[in-house]
């Protein structure tokens, strides 16, 4: 597919943010109508955080949050759109939480004064297969379900399970409503049920004008289809990761089922041995014998050198490839985070923000925010 072939669509976790980030007030109605629709919570105020924490641990993972706000003053929300499916989204969410938990201006302050802190992953792929809820919310309780606190909250929602809703438009609630739109939504398409979103709530025909506005940017039509094409990658890399893994399970169990052979075949070898005497006859007749399982024992033994020798190698192989994939895995990371960061200063320049601001909220350096200033000027 072709830069100029792909389509907008709410899936695209860079489409996602951007929607957001465009315009900022109208992006601001729209986390406020998305987030109130999980939690339950009326929100009436948002104000957008940068969206890089780092760890206190110098070694510690650091993560980059797709949106981060404060909400009513007194909640600090992360939002993610999980594009490809990650088996360890559960410790993930966690992770996100407590990173935004702990990052707080917080000295001097008592405990039950700290900001709650909520992470919450919209996952296109299901979760947990063996659910039928599409809803998840934890918090910490003990082992009778009473809550211990509401400080650090995590929300998973499995969109293809909500996307299954059979109810007419009028009954479904606003997060069933919200679902329907991230999931159908796609750019030029007639969607019967894009137009029934909008003639049932305002703020769906916002985020339309806005996502309209924003698919004849052509910059956010390339980081885009950038971001597409790595999800793609990160899903393949996935598969074949899985397909690997499955043929080294088989040639393991193999290999198993071999030596048990051969252990067998030694002990009926052992027993012959140390049998019966009948008489020079019998010796003979199994000394013959002997010598023939003891070929054979030798072929086996070859072939089954000749196998682990193989299995070596495509272990090898297997570790090459990993290898490989990670650091295409890294550089497809790396490029997209400087895109997205390139993009950012540039339409932070363009609204007329001060210098040391976009240092601030973009985490850049002035060197960075002087390269992308003269690239704006040469276009």
């Amino acid at each position: 597919m072709r830069n100029e072939e792909y389509r907008l669509n709410l899936r695209n976790d860079y489409v996602f943010k951007v929607m957001h980030y465009y315009n900022e007030e109208v992006g601001k109605e729209i986390f406020a109508s998305l987030v109130g629709a999980i939690t339950g919570e009326q929100i009436t105020y948002v104000e957008f955080m940068p969206t890089d924490l780092y760890s206190y641990d110098p070694n510690g993972k650091d993560v980059r949050y797709d949106l981060c706000a404060r909400v009513n003053t007194v909640n600090a929300v992360d939002l993610e759109m999980q594009v490809y499916h990650m088996s360890a989204v559960p410790d993930r969410v966690n992770y996100y939480a407590s990173l935004l938990y702990v990052n707080q201006n917080n000295k001097g302050v008592s405990y039950e004064k700290f900001i709650d802190a909520n992470s919450i992953f919209l996952c296109e792929q299901n979760v947990f297969t063996d659910r039928r809820e599409y809803i998840h919310h934890y918090c910490m309780k003990d082992d009778l379900n009473r809550i211990l606190t509401t400080k650090m909250q995590a929300h998973i929602i499995e969109l293809r399970k909500g996307l299954k809703i059979t109810s007419e438009m009028k009954e479904l609630s606003m997060l069933e409503k919200w679902i329907l739109f991230l999931m159908c939504y796609e750019e030029n398409s007639e969607n019967p049920v894009i137009e029934q979103l909008i003639e049932s709530e305002e703020i769906f025909k916002k985020a339309v004008e806005v996502l309209k506005v924003i698919s004849e940017d052509q910059r956010i039509r390339e980081q885009a289809f950038a971001r597409n094409r790595f999800a793609k990658d990160m899903a393949q890399i996935k598969s074949d990761q899985e397909k690997m893994n499955k043929m080294l399970r088989e040639m393991q169990d193999k290999l198993k089922h071999d030596l048990a052979y051969l252990l067998h075949g030694i002990t009926e070898l052992e027993q012959e041995r140390t049998g019966p005497d009948d008489g020079m006859t019998g010796l003979e007749q199994g000394m013959i014998e002997i010598e023939q399982e003891m070929a054979e024992f030798e072929q086996r033994m070859t072939k089954l050198k000749q196998e682990r020798s193989e299995l070596e190698q495509s272990k090898n192989k297997v570790e090459e490839m990993k290898t490989e994939l990670e650091a295409r895995k890294q550089n497809l990371i790396e490029e997209g985070r400087s895109e997205e960061k390139t993009l950012l200063i540039r339409q932070m320049l363009e609204d007329g923000l001060d210098t040391d601001l976009i240092m601030k909220y973009a985490r850049c350096s002035l060197e960075m925010i002087q390269m992308v200033k003269d690239s704006f000027c040469d276009s």
